[in-house]
């Protein structure tokens, strides 16, 4: 005779109540999404975003007028400034390789080649009296009026400079014609993938960022 029909149920510990309930709980979740759930059409996997293109870029006819001076300048530590002509060259090595069978004229102020060093010196006055020249150094006018007014005489001109070309007519002088700036860190020497241009001559501070393969 089985006497454990007549014995009383004992009752449920507090544990196994809260067990029980988030059991129902997803069990309950469960159905719910099932009978919510339509069939349809499988999702296509989401493409990935398109960067803008680093590649070389075709500038045959372009001339790029690169400020010298800007760039054989960097910050040093403690608020100090070196001048290098190495600085110089790397920024050309790469303006070199991104655009491609592009002319590069490189003008500096007439005082650069006394601030830099011994070693540079002799390297700089080569590069200045070579006999087909890309280093030209501006004597009486400063390099950047040099290059503003040589963009405005001259068609698919480029400067490249981190100046910002807002003191007395630079910013007239400047409208129409592509700048780039280039990013320089401990990292190396960076091009963006677009330029400046101030287009609106009645609105000389408005600049429109372009991407530089639209220039090609």
């Amino acid at each position: 005779m089985d006497l454990t029909q007549y014995m009383p149920a004992m009752p449920l510990s507090l544990l196994e109540i809260i067990l029980i309930a988030l059991l129902l709980a997803i069990i309950g979740r469960v159905v719910f999404r099932l009978l919510q759930w339509r069939p349809g059409r499988p999702q296509k996997p989401a493409r990935p975003k398109r960067r803008a293109s680093k590649a070389r870029l075709n500038a045959a006819g372009w001339t790029l007028l690169v400020d010298g001076s800007n760039f054989a300048h960097r910050d040093a530590k403690g608020g100090t400034t070196k001048v290098r002509l190495d600085y110089l060259m790397e920024v050309l090595r790469v303006l070199e390789h991104r655009f491609k069978n592009a002319k590069i004229k490189v003008f500096c102020d007439a005082n650069l080649r006394y601030k830099l060093n011994k070693t540079d010196q002799p390297k700089f006055i080569a590069e200045v009296e070579r006999r087909k020249p890309r280093f030209f150094e501006t004597h009486g006018k400063s390099a950047d009026d040099v290059l503003l007014q040589y963009a405005r005489k001259n068609k698919k001109c480029i400067i490249v400079s981190n100046d910002r070309f807002s003191k007395g007519d630079e910013p007239a002088l400047r409208i129409g014609t592509p700048l780039l700036k280039i990013s320089i860190s401990a990292r190396g020497v960076r091009l963006p993938l677009k330029f400046d241009h101030f287009r609106d001559p009645d609105r000389p501070s408005k600049n429109s960022r372009t991407p530089l393969n639209e220039l090609f």
